[in-house]
């Protein structure tokens, strides 16, 4: 690693730690927000979940500000007011959120969900690391508390009566991670006890893993990677030191692969593939990755601008933010101790191309110019209906998007409504319509094949998306060092009555001239000439994004022309950097002047 990305890590924790001071000084003289069981029926009554949500995670924002300020300096101030938020939670019902409970059910308070497990976990790491420095009969009331509402309550039922103990994703690493926790702060005098609960959640945390994609890709987009694997790692090194290296849990080769997948999603200028309910501005957390890549050979450290600050995560979850802290500053302790250091410029990545055979990804960062496509079945967790889809982004601004995930409301999680949500949806994925059909939902629709070269050219059949028995074949071409590609789309065995219409998503007002579409970026503009394209026309629609906000898209249509039994569309995506047009307007301007002196001298 070079001295240049050492010192950004280093001013990044610096600036953390800043962050985490300045919230604390503005949240110190606040009293938190109320939880009242009004805000809390709101699910029940209107599907909303946000309301309710940003008040709680407000309340953990306090909870993380002080704990950490607590633990980092001792303060008398500090630490009255780390009581006093204690005592506030100690006080909610419930931690779990009401999309996760039941309240027709017995003890439903005591529902082992993610944020009751994070919440638990967070006050169990406060209490063991300030032992003495809190109010005695506090401590004595979380540890209480916690074993109560969590630890009992997970041990009282058998394995894989927990909902998320017959999972296959992150639920099974936060909420086991984080029960795991809570028994090694909390349970050191019942060693008996301790090791009973340890020992369940090692043998759930497989299912974790096996969650993840043989080639290492977290099916679920980048965001989930993280979420996962912050408690995976957290509690796989407290483990560790728990044992004084005799159980490891990161010295896995699946794991090493699942450490390496989030390099491969950065794209220019932090642009991040979005797949599933992915952000394509998604942020790592510095101290997750500053450990695994301490841990793990072969993990790279993203451009550190795009690490996540202390006010990004608006869940503000301790672990990872503790994670932020001391894993980054053991990590800088450890370059200083003796790693080689290198006064040059940041090496290139290795992989310009990157496959993902087994999820069926394919990442292209082409000198600036970025791409991505997904084959992948429509089954998948927090699936969406995209098989085949695409995003295009050059010099740091996307044209042709993924739109990621949504608002997590009711609707987005009810079968019956969660497909006619636009970003769930195939309106919402540059993907085909096939006779007017969007694809189908099931782990039966799907890719039959994907596959790719060394050139960057990658082809899929994805007929089976749409339950159909026409054969549906895209290839992308993007040859390295290119600042055009191709994408074809063909469609065959059609019959009298069969159409191909063709949709790309884009989030820029594209500008349409005949088989032309312009969409214009700050930097340059993507053109896309589409061979056999017949009425190209363009739907405004609007994407509700995660945080509820309203976001403008574009959908851009066209039937594709019949030949025989084939409908065949040939794109050519060309994308020039503003220089670049003005360089050759500017030639034009000189041609033109000079063919007109020429003229005059005639």
């Amino acid at each position: 690693m070079n001295r240049r990305k050492v010192q950004e890590i280093r001013e990044h924790w610096q600036q953390f730690r800043q962050q985490v001071a300045q919230t604390g000084d503005m949240l110190r003289g606040r009293s938190m927000p109320e939880l009242t069981k009004e805000l809390f029926g709101l699910y029940e009554e209107t599907g909303n979940r946000l309301i309710y949500e940003d008040e709680y995670f407000e309340r953990r924002r306090f909870l993380a500000v002080f704990g950490l300020l607590s633990i980092w300096y001792e303060r008398e101030e500090d630490l009255r007011k780390l009581e006093e938020v204690i005592r506030e939670i100690c006080l909610e019902e419930t931690w779990a959120l009401p999309a996760h409970v039941n309240r027709q059910e017995k003890d439903w308070q005591r529902t082992v969900d993610l944020f009751a497990c994070e919440t638990g976990q967070a006050l169990a790491q406060i209490v063991t690391e300030l032992s003495g420095k809190l109010d005695a009969a506090l401590a004595g009331q979380v540890r209480s508390l916690v074993v109560h509402r969590l630890l009992d309550a997970y041990m009282e039922k058998e394995k894989g009566a927990w909902r998320w103990e017959s999972m296959y994703n992150n639920w099974v690493a936060v909420c086991a991670g984080c029960l795991g926790s809570m028994a090694l702060c909390l349970l050191q005098e019942e060693p008996l006890r301790q090791k009973q609960i340890v020992d369940r959640v090692i043998s759930t945390l497989p299912d974790y893993l096996e969650g993840m994609c043989d080639d290492g890709t977290c099916p679920e987009g980048m965001s989930y990677f993280t979420y996962g694997m912050v408690y995976y790692t957290g509690f796989a090194e407290q483990l560790k030191a728990h044992t004084k290296g005799g159980v490891c849990l990161l010295e896995q080769e699946k794991v090493r692969r699942i450490a390496q997948f989030q390099q491969k999603c950065y794209l220019t200028g932090g642009i991040t593939v979005s797949f599933s309910d992915g952000n394509s501005h998604d942020r790592f957390r510095l101290g997750l990755t500053c450990c695994l890549a301490e841990m793990i050979d072969g993990v790279e450290i993203p451009p550190v601008s795009a690490a996540m600050g202390f006010e990004d995560d608006h869940c503000y979850r301790f672990m990872a933010n503790y994670q932020d802290d001391c894993w980054v500053r053991r990590y800088l302790e450890k370059l200083e101790k003796g790693a080689a250091l290198d006064a040059g410029e940041e090496q290139e990545q290795a992989a310009w191309f990157a496959l993902l055979p087994d999820a069926q990804w394919a990442v292209w960062k082409n000198d600036g110019l970025d791409m991505a496509v997904k084959g992948g079945h429509n089954g998948e967790p927090h699936n969406h209906n995209d098989v085949g889809s695409l995003m295009f982004a050059a010099d740091g601004e996307i044209f042709l998007s993924d739109l990621g995930c949504g608002e997590y409301d009711q609707k987005y999680f009810a079968d019956e409504t969660r497909y006619t949500i636009l970003c769930n949806r195939s309106f919402g994925h540059s993907v085909p319509i096939l006779n007017g059909q969007e694809q189908k939902t099931g782990r039966e629709y799907g890719a039959a094949c994907f596959t790719g070269d060394a050139d960057g050219r990658v082809t899929l059949e994805y007929g089976g998306a749409y339950g159909s028995s026409r054969r549906l074949e895209r290839i992308v071409t993007f040859r390295k060092g290119a600042r055009d590609f191709m994408l074809e789309d063909r469609a065959s065995d059609m019959g009298q009555q069969d159409w191909l219409e063709e949709n790309f998503v884009t989030q820029t007002e594209p500008v349409i001239t005949g088989c032309r579409i312009c969409i214009p970026g700050k930097k340059g503009t993507l053109t896309l000439t589409a061979e056999g394209a017949q009425d190209v026309v363009v739907h405004k629609d609007v994407f509700v994004n995660h945080r509820g906000k309203d976001e403008d898209v574009w959908l851009i249509r066209f039937r594709v022309t019949r030949q025989g039994t084939m409908a065949v569309c040939r794109i050519h995506g060309e994308y020039e950097a503003i220089e670049t047009i003005k360089t050759i307007k500017t030639i034009e301007k000189i041609k033109m002047t000079e063919k007109g002196e020429a003229g005059c001298r005639q």
